[in-house]
């Protein structure tokens, strides 16, 4: 008679739970001070909230609670999977202890089996115990809250599935029981690291460049597990409620719903870690017992950790290094890539070092292998110093652009967005010229201070977003003095102007109050109704005369000591309040303001100023 396989040991995972108890012990008891305990100690404040809850402990069962889904939960699941997971499968790490288990009447895929149950029974038992005394105490409290309740607890089934499977997958990659938390935390925060030190680079060298988009900081983010669930709160908790103000009582919170926002992320972590469950049991079973002991067990993977050791030191050390000594060493790529092969060096040979657990490793295929990564090294230095991409040379053509968003340093109103195509070609003809003394505007900002930034957001046709930012150096190279002043030009043209004030020009009667302030003088004066009507119609006028500026740069601008603040009648509006200063050719407002009586203030700011 055939014997039946077994994938689950009853002994084995009591004996889990008996041997290793401290650490689901200390799980239940750490929720039972957050939850129920907390819940009990709770003042019972009827007069703080209503609607939904009638109590501080109501707003605890039913906001607080959900509240801890947010960071808490994730970051200790973070901790206890790991702590689990190191606990479960030591026995994976000593040669001796190793060849026992595999001894046993156990199938591998039984002992896989048992122990990741066991792991996950580690914290979700203790979470259940902790739904259901917390289900008691809000029943005895009259603030029965099932739905956060429910939330907390399926959030905790989604993270213990995820980064306890997270921590058994890095487990069957290694053979040493203290480089498992190393590789484990390391992985849950090494995509959002890289793009961090290579935005910081790209930054750095890449004329135009500000930063890498936002869809590779996105995805830099999802691989980041340990970051984005414990700290970016891809969840949200969103209360809906108003207050209600009353003489003879006080305030109260009238909660009218409660949602929590971003289940489906966390189901979908879950899924993840089930997937790597899976692949964990497949390596498990193809894990050579002799392998104990070993940084990196599984053969294949040892080149790919080498190499990533390599470049990760690349990137840090070489940018510690070249931040460093930035005070003398050239301020390119080159100097760059210096300290980037220092620092890969360094990286290489220590990895090379622990996975040959000597320090013999100087041979012929090591430096073969530190030559390929010199080679890459340097291939990605000269690609951005050389531009072989053509990110530096590049502008859009204007038949491909449906419209620009300007944002320039020293400028009053709000950023400059323009659609039409005389627009989008006055802005093209800007960042034509910029990029053509790309070469002098570099070599200058080693020696002056930025005079101005610009930055350029472009909506293609096709829907794409492009971004470019610029800074031009304070300088008296003819060429950049001629820059500037084109610069300066066109954020002062009557159609720029407009654009940062648009609101004046979207109704008749476009503000609510306008308020001026004599600096010097320590005189406010507010306006409303036909006074700020009139006083529109003014700055309308003189923004379209070319008599108001928005932007000095390139200037050695006369102190403006009269600032207007515009209050727009749609308060709803993002630039519902703007600020503009009045120049001495702003005509059509300084009569305005002379027929209002404060001609004599006008006169006397500017005689002051100038």
């Amino acid at each position: 008679m055939r014997s039946k396989t077994s994938f689950f040991n009853p002994t084995l995972f009591w004996k889990n739970i008996t041997r290793f108890w401290p650490i689901w012990a200390s799980y239940l008891v750490i929720w039972f001070f957050l939850i129920p305990l907390s819940l009990m100690l709770t003042d019972n404040d009827y007069s703080t909230y209503s609607g939904l809850v009638s109590s501080s402990q109501g707003h605890f069962a039913l906001v607080t609670v959900l509240r801890l889904t947010q960071t808490t939960v994730p970051a200790l699941c973070l901790v206890y999977g790991l702590i689990s997971a190191m606990a479960l499968f030591s026995y994976l790490f000593q040669g001796r202890a190793v060849n026992l288990m595999h001894a046993l009447p156990i199938r591998r895929e039984g002992l896989f089996l048992t122990n990741y149950l066991s792991g996950l029974a580690f914290t979700l038992a203790p979470a259940l115990a902790v739904a259901l005394i917390t289900l008691v105490a809000e029943i005895t409290l009259g603030c029965t809250a099932l739905y956060s309740l429910g939330i907390w607890l399926l959030i905790q089934v989604c993270c213990t599935l995820f980064f306890f499977s997270f921590a058994v997958f890095c487990a069957m990659f290694t053979g040493n029981l203290l480089a498992l938390p190393v590789f484990y935390l390391i992985l849950n925060f090494l995509a959002l690291g890289l793009y961090y030190l290579c935005d910081l680079v790209l930054a750095t060298f890449v004329f135009g460049m500000s930063s890498i988009s936002g869809a590779v900081f996105t995805a830099a983010s999802h691989l980041s597990p340990g970051a984005y669930l414990c700290f970016m709160n891809p969840a949200s908790v969103d209360v809906d409620f108003n207050v209600n103000h009353s003489p003879l009582s006080p305030s109260t919170q009238n909660i009218l719903s409660v949602t929590f926002q971003g289940v489906p992320i966390f189901l979908c972590y879950a899924g993840v870690g089930l997937v790597l469950a899976v692949i964990a049991l497949l390596l498990y079973r193809a894990r050579r017992s002799e392998r104990a002991g070993d940084l990196v067990s599984v053969a294949p993977v040892r080149p790919v950790f080498q190499y990533g050791v390599a470049l990760c030191a690349a990137l840090a050390l070489g940018t510690l290094l070249y931040h460093t000594f930035l005070q003398i060493v050239p301020h390119n790529g080159w100097s760059m890539l210096l300290f980037l092969l220092i620092g890969g060096a360094l990286g290489y040979t220590v990895a090379a070092m622990l996975l040959k657990k000597t320090f013999r490793v100087f041979c012929s295929r090591f430096f073969l292998g530190l030559a390929g990564l010199a080679v890459v090294l340097t291939g990605g230095i000269a690609a951005m110093e050389l531009d072989l991409t053509g990110f530096e040379r590049w502008v859009p053509a204007s038949s491909h652009v449906s419209a620009v968003v300007v944002n320039a340093s020293g400028m009053l109103g709000s950023n400059l967005v323009f659609e039409d195509e005389e627009d989008i070609q006055a802005v093209l003809q800007v960042h034509q010229s910029i990029v053509d003394l790309r070469q002098e505007i570099q070599e200058q900002l080693e020696d002056n201070y930025t005079e101005f930034y610009l930055d350029l957001q472009y909506t293609m046709e096709d829907g794409r977003v492009v971004k470019r930012s610029y800074q031009v150096p304070s300088s008296t190279h003819p060429a950049l003095v001629q820059l500037t002043q084109q610069v300066a030009d066109f954020l002062n043209s009557p159609g720029s102007v407009a654009a940062a004030y648009s609101p004046l020009f979207q109704s008749e009667d476009p503000l609510r109050t306008i308020e001026i302030n004599f600096y010097d003088l320590g005189e406010d004066y507010l306006f409303s109704g036909e006074d700020a009507q009139m006083l529109s119609q003014a700055l309308k006028e003189d923004i379209q005369a070319g008599r108001i500026r928005v932007a000095y740069t390139g200037q050695s601008p006369t102190y403006y000591s009269i600032l207007l603040t515009l209050e727009y009648a749609d308060s709803s509006a993002p630039d519902a309040i703007q600020d503009l200063y009045l120049q001495p050719d702003a005509q059509s407002t300084l009569e305005a303001l002379e027929t209002l009586g404060l001609g004599e203030s006008v006169d006397t700011s500017f005689s002051q100023s100038s």
